[in-house]
């Protein structure tokens, strides 16, 4: 989770500039995945206790909650109150090991809190104005159309063609996956999606040259994909990926 929280805070911090919203719920996300870090540390690591032990601190406390933002109310502020709240759903002796200074450390240049409307419109624009059924009815059969494609580059031996084609298929079998798993869990902002394409993004971009045939070239790329996430949620987006 540590190399999380680090990919996390670097996209905020790149996105601090020009895309504001974007920036401060990565920044909430970071904070987010870091006090799992620190929960599990706890729970799991110092204590002993099973994993499923973790898990139950976790669904209670985790994404916690997030306050209106108030009118002229700094990300920051926003982002700290938004941080007291889910530590005060946690037992005091653990929440006083996760006050940190992780937000401290992403610099959001005076951006201002996210308006409610905002924080809708960009949930919105993330699914292109699309219910979330609709959007991962519609992702789920590009996917498949671009594996479709994939398949005929392969048949005319155009690897470099059939491997951009099936990358495009697992991109949007990950979105597809990443926006029903947020609606499932009641993440109506989609911050999940946006933090976990985050992780996915930056393990792609630290891939070594790809393979230069399809098999090895496309097992490569969904390595990189599904070892981006946690272990569930790798083993469910596996089963959502097209067949090659």
């Amino acid at each position: 989770m540590i190399d999380d929280v680090a990919r996390l805070t670097s996209a905020a911090t790149a996105a601090a500039d020009d895309r504001p919203v974007e920036a401060t719920l990565l920044a909430w996300a970071a904070f987010v995945t870091d006090a799992a870090a620190g929960i599990r540390a706890v729970v799991v690591d110092q204590s002993g206790r099973p994993p499923s032990d973790f898990f139950a601190v976790v669904e209670q406390a985790l994404p916690g909650p997030m306050p209106t933002p108030e009118p002229g109310e700094s990300a920051e502020a926003w982002l700290l109150r938004c941080r007291d709240g889910l530590l005060s759903l946690l037992p005091s002796a653990m929440a006083d090991d996760l006050g940190g200074e992780l937000l401290d450390r992403i610099d959001l240049h005076g951006i201002e809190a996210p308006s409610s409307d905002a924080l809708a419109s960009y949930a919105m624009d993330r699914t292109g104005g699309l219910t979330s059924a609709r959007f991962v009815e519609a992702k789920r059969l590009e996917a498949l159309e671009h594996m479709e494609i994939a398949q005929a580059h392969r048949v005319q031996a155009d690897v470099n063609g059939a491997i951009r084609e099936a990358y495009a298929s697992d991109l949007a079998s990950v979105e597809a996956y990443l926006v029903e798993s947020a609606t499932a869990t009641g993440d109506a902002l989609l911050v999940s999606v946006l933090a976990r394409w985050a992780l996915i993004s930056g393990a792609i971009s630290e891939m070594a040259a790809l393979p230069a045939d399809f098999p090895s070239a496309v097992a490569a790329v969904r390595a990189a994909i599904l070892g981006a996430l946690n272990d569930a949620d790798a083993q469910r987006l596996r089963t959502h990926l097209a067949p090659i």
